[in-house]
């Protein structure tokens, strides 16, 4: 006679019609086994098929946030590295990882929103306006002549629309309440 194996002492090579359970064959007992994948599960199965969506989210987070309040500067700049250290350091814990991406993008959308509005102002016609509508005239010049495009765009429309006409236009003058503002900007009307 040949002597079991340690598999076989602990039961590993027994045949087992199912989990059970003091006897009672669970699979047989409907509810008690939820044979789904937990929520956790499902999400990160989804972030790990649609990768930028925590960026995005975080860029637009950050965003939103330093639009309502201004965040200090240096505190983004060590939230962004500590992220970039997370994301090393979690690189094989999914759920984790995922958070710190979300974590540096919400301080890289709030650091680029403190520095093109705060620290070093792109020239927009936002800074030159109010919260509320005013109505101004703008003088521009011609500088390609219009072309007509029609509205067509290969989709299926319940109403038909009605053909569009493009051209450029170079900015010369704003005119505000306080007077004429300079503009240098080549727009498309």
């Amino acid at each position: 006679m040949s002597q079991p194996t340690s598999e076989q002492l602990i039961g590993l090579n027994r045949p087992s019609a199912g989990p059970t359970l003091a006897g009672a064959n669970l699979d047989r007992l409907p509810g008690l086994i939820d044979r789904r994948p937990t929520r956790t599960t499902t999400l990160l199965e989804w972030l790990t098929g649609h990768p930028l969506v925590p960026s995005a989210v975080g860029i637009m987070a950050g965003i939103s946030v330093d639009a309502r309040m201004a965040l200090p500067f240096y505190l983004l700049v060590l939230l962004f590295i500590l992220a970039a250290g997370a994301i090393f350091q979690f690189r094989r814990a999914d759920g984790l990882r995922h958070l710190a991406i979300g974590i540096a993008a919400f301080a890289l959308g709030a650091l680029l929103h403190d520095l093109s509005f705060r620290r070093w102002p792109q020239d927009h016609i936002v800074r030159y306006s109010d919260r509320h509508p005013i109505p101004i005239r703008l003088m521009t010049t011609v500088v390609s002549p219009p072309r007509i495009q029609s509205a067509d765009d290969g989709n299926t429309n319940r109403f038909s629309q009605l053909p569009r006409s493009r051209m450029m236009v170079e900015a010369e003058t704003l005119e505000g309440v306080a007077g004429d503002i300079p503009a240098e900007r080549i727009g498309l009307c």
